[in-house]
């Protein structure tokens, strides 16, 4: 009998280990963060400890919605058409390292009110008028892949990133500027961390498990 438990030992001895290692499950991690943006707001978010297994991959998702009013001023002497108006939600993360700009998208353009057939709104030389923006109009981010970035998210301490939004009027006439204090966005982000953590060869575990029976 003990003859063949130590066949049984050379033959683990001999066993390539890279063959019967398990395969690690795939764990993720992840961070929110809410946000209420006029114009813009610092979101911070904690880096990844490589004490808990190795990094393979990252990803950054958001979703928002916008609401209130924006003023458009006339600034010149003649009068101006505002037309349908669109915003931007913005997103990049700030520092050295860092990806920067990740994505921005656009609402549809925002029907407002008051408005006035295609041409839009006329505004008097001087005047300002304000627009309400229509209940509704959100937006969702896909998943954007960040590890080439793995570097800048690893570490003990925190990354910050910036959400932005950005009101775009559409006009012929005079100059003009917008004012958009009463309009904001509220919505969250995810920041996600998907890791691996090792696990021992199927030939160690056949080794620790080996008794000397008689």
């Amino acid at each position: 009998m003990k003859y063949i438990q130590i066949l049984t030992l050379v033959a683990l001895a001999l066993f390539p280990f890279t063959e019967a290692k398990a395969a690690a499950p795939l764990i993720s991690i992840s961070q929110t963060n809410a946000f209420t943006v006029n114009p813009t707001q610092t979101l911070t978010w904690n880096q990844f400890d490589s004490s808990l297994g190795t990094l393979t991959g990252i990803t950054f998702e958001a979703s928002s919605g916008l609401t209130g009013s924006f003023t458009v001023i006339n600034l010149g002497g003649g009068n101006m058409n505002a037309r349908n108006s669109s915003a931007e939600n913005i997103f990049e993360f700030l520092g050295s390292g860092s990806p920067g700009f990740l994505f921005s998208q656009a609402l549809s353009p925002i029907l407002t009110s008051p408005t006035s057939g295609s041409t839009g709104t006329s505004i008097p030389g001087g005047q300002t008028q304000v627009f309400t923006i229509t209940a509704g109009q959100s937006i969702s981010l896909s998943a954007t892949d960040l590890f080439s970035y793995a570097s800048f998210f690893t570490g003990t301490g925190s990354v910050q990133s910036a959400a932005s939004m950005a009101i775009n009027v559409t006009s012929t006439g005079a100059s003009y500027t917008v004012n958009s204090d009463a309009a904001k966005t509220e919505g969250s982000a995810i920041l996600t961390y998907i890791y691996q953590v090792p696990e021992p060869s199927s030939g160690a575990l056949l080794l620790l498990g080996y008794r000397d029976w008689e």
